[in-house]
């Protein structure tokens, strides 16, 4: 299983079905693996219009890795989501620099706990934190 394909089976694992995105040539093994998990993805034309357009929704959102996450002012992580259920709102957002992963979650308890994870084989325990 490749990371793309982990993070895919994390965003399906926690019901998520639509992504927006703008791809660009550093990202594509990610948008095939979001093709092979069968979820939906938007295209925006440029960084603001994902940032606007995932505002509407629980904040999924996907962009290339170079320039493309610099001119995110909303979405403010490469790959954030979040999931509401009734009064609970929980948040996921990820940032992927280089080697290291750091994980960031959110519960609406005033709970936040920061993971930061530098081998990638640890990956899976922290992506399906509930």
């Amino acid at each position: 299983m490749t990371g793309a394909q982990l993070v895919m089976a994390c965003l399906k694992a926690h019901h998520v079905t639509t992504l927006f995105g703008y791809p660009g040539g550093a990202i594509m093994p990610t948008y095939d693996a979001l093709y092979d998990a069968g979820l939906d993805h938007l295209l925006c034309r440029n960084e603001q219009g994902i940032a606007m357009a995932s505002n509407r929704k629980p904040n999924n959102a996907i962009i290339c890795t170079d320039v493309g996450q610099h001119k995110m002012w909303s979405v403010q992580h490469i790959l954030r989501v979040a999931r509401h259920r009734g009064f609970t709102v929980t948040t996921m957002e990820m940032t992927l620099i280089e080697t290291q992963v750091r994980l960031k979650i959110t519960v609406k308890s005033d709970r936040t706990l920061d993971l930061l994870v530098n081998q990638l084989v640890k990956l899976p325990d922290v992506l399906m934190v509930n």
